[in-house]
């Protein structure tokens, strides 16, 4: 690596830092929403928070006001969508994969369903997640696992899952689709 990217990474981490920094202290002072560099439209602060967290992982070059735009511009990124079970946001997406976060309330549960175009990672962050799976092959049988605080379960494609939550409070599990897919690659059954 050249000496001057090697500035430019340390430049960026310094930017990011003091944006970070601006925008803690913002909080701090007044409740309002922040804006958006170049175009100055009102953000939640979860979707600025989000890109931050997007971009800090993987700097590797600086990050000027147009890519800034498109960041906080995407519709998908951070917005709220909710179910009859609860509701989930999408936290990233990417070239073959998607990352989003789950809420599934207390006595709700996601139909049992199963995917042809997308295996799914899930791991449980807060609460007690009860699954129903089924793989998809000759004379399998329904299985339960129980998933707790960071422990995770692998969904490949084509099995039947319905996840549910028994407790009294939320459960929030991030689920990482593996695969190019959409929310109508999706059949589901009467469980």
């Amino acid at each position: 690596m050249h000496p001057d990217e090697y500035q430019n990474i340390i430049d960026t981490n310094e930017e990011i830092a003091k944006l970070d920094e601006q925008l803690r202290a913002k909080r701090e002072t007044e409740n309002t929403k922040d804006k958006c560099p170049p175009c100055k439209m009102a953000w939640p602060h979860s979707v600025v928070d989000d890109a931050l967290k997007r971009i800090g992982d993987s700097i590797n070059k600086k990050i000027n006001d147009e890519e800034w735009h498109k960041i906080l511009r995407d519709p998908n990124i951070g917005k709220v969508v909710e179910r009859q079970w609860g509701y989930y946001k999408v936290l990233h997406e990417g070239d073959g994969y998607t990352v989003k976060e789950l809420t599934i309330l207390p006595g709700k549960s996601l139909s049992d369903q199963r995917h042809f175009k997308r295996a799914e990672h899930w791991l449980v962050v807060k609460g007690t997640l009860m699954l129903h799976y089924e793989y998809d092959v000759p004379g399998a049988s329904l299985n339960n696992a129980k998933l707790s605080n960071s422990q995770s379960f692998f969904i490949p494609q084509k099995c039947w899952h319905r996840p549910y939550n028994e407790g009294a409070e939320p459960v929030v599990v991030v689920e990482t689709w593996l695969g190019d897919s959409t929310e109508e690659d999706i059949e589901r059954r009467n469980a």
